[in-house]
């Protein structure tokens, strides 16, 4: 319920004259870092920090065009390649060899002992 009879001038004067003290020092502490990061500001870097950025940056973009100009280059003949009449000459001198082609004849030949003598 509350008092019905208004404060006197010596208990408003003492209102008045008081501290006042709604929150504890930890909360005051808190709000203080809180309102410190709301406000904006930003926690400060490491000074070697930005001298990495731009360093990155010319590495990423190297990397870049070495990537583009390794994609877009040709791809080099192999050292090894073979026209077409070489295939044509290499068919005709492996022609005889046909025979053993045949799975018949593969069997018999896996059979075979390995002393024998033809």
């Amino acid at each position: 319920m509350k008092d019905p009879r208004a404060p006197s001038d010596s208990e408003i004067n003492e209102l008045l004259a008081g501290r006042l003290r709604r929150t504890s020092p930890d909360f005051e502490l808190r709000w203080r870092e809180l309102r410190a990061e709301l406000a904006g500001t930003k926690p400060r870097r490491a000074p070697w920090a930005k001298w990495l950025v731009w360093p990155g940056l010319a590495t990423v973009g190297l990397a870049v065009v070495v990537v583009a100009l390794w994609i877009k280059s040709p791809v080099p003949p192999a050292a090894g390649s073979v026209t077409f009449e070489e295939l044509i000459a290499l068919n005709d001198a492996l022609q005889p060899a046909s025979a053993l082609l045949d799975p018949e004849t593969r069997e018999a030949l896996l059979n075979l002992p390995p002393t024998s003598s033809l």
